[in-house]
Formats: C-alpha cells, structure tokens, sequence
C-alpha cells in the first residue's frame, strides 16, 4: 500500500506539468494569445477559465495518478514483459478513454476515437521504446561489472 500511495503522490505533479506543457502547446497553436486548460468543450462546462483551470489541473494529477500507479505493473517479475506491457496498455488507454469520454473533450465520432487510439499507441510505443532501451542500456551495465568482477576474481 505504502508503493501505491508513494506512487500516486509522484503522479501529482507529473500529471500536473505534463497537462500544463500540452495545454500551453495547445493554447500557442490556438493562436489568440489566450491559455486554454482543455479543448473548447471542456472549458464550456465552467463559469471561467479560473474554475476550468482548477478543475484541470485536479484531472491532470489524477491523470498523473493513474499512470504512476499502473507502472507498478512493471514490477509483476513473474509476468511476461509482454503480459506487462499489455496490461499496462489496457489500463492506460482505459482510463484515459474514460476521462475523455467523461468530460466530452472530442466529438465521438468513429474517425476521432480512431484518431485517439492512433496517437495514443505511437505515443505509447515512444515511451515504451525508450524505456526499454534504458533498461538494456543499465543490465548492460550491470552485466559488464559482473564480468569484470569475475575477471579480478
């Protein structure tokens, strides 16, 4: 419990600036010089940019949550990377599909959830590659030291 709990609070502020920069980089592209904190019919759910900002950012850090939470599934040793990634997959797109449909941020139609899952798995497959790479890189490591080691011995 202590993990989960350590991992939420670490999503927080993750959710919090990775929301910020797409929102920011969203806003700049509007071109009106004015911060939008979600798509035109998220912020028409509020009185203000204020109340919509706030609830933003309260989504960003449940966002955050639920991926820094999820990624305890990489620590299931017993499963397969394969099984791992899946799941995690699973749970990622689930929740974040929930989210957007929960708050309307796109029209639901076949086109735009298709665009969704599209984006979703290459930035998925992004992520993941470089994450695994940085693994290889480190038991590379680890596997260089262990010969070393042995050679000294």
């Amino acid at each position: 419990m202590k993990k989960v709990i350590g991992h939420a609070l670490f999503g927080i502020p993750s959710g919090i600036l990775i929301g910020l920069v797409t929102s920011l980089i969203f806003s700049w592209q509007a071109g009106y010089g004015i911060f939008y904190p979600g798509p035109p019919a998220f912020m028409s759910l509020f009185n203000n940019e204020l109340e919509a900002l706030t609830a933003a950012l309260v989504l960003w850090s449940i966002v955050g949550m639920m991926f820094s939470i999820s990624s305890l599934i990489f620590e299931k040793l017993e499963w397969s990377i394969l099984k791992q990634t899946f799941l995690h997959f699973l749970c990622t797109y689930t929740g974040l599909l929930a989210l957007n449909v929960f708050l309307n941020w796109f029209d639901y139609t076949l086109g735009n959830v298709a665009e969704f899952t599209l984006t979703f798995i290459i930035i998925y497959a992004i992520v993941w590659s470089v994450s695994m790479l940085r693994v290889k890189r480190s038991l590379d490591e680890i596997n260089q030291q262990l010969k070393k080691g042995r050679r000294e011995k």
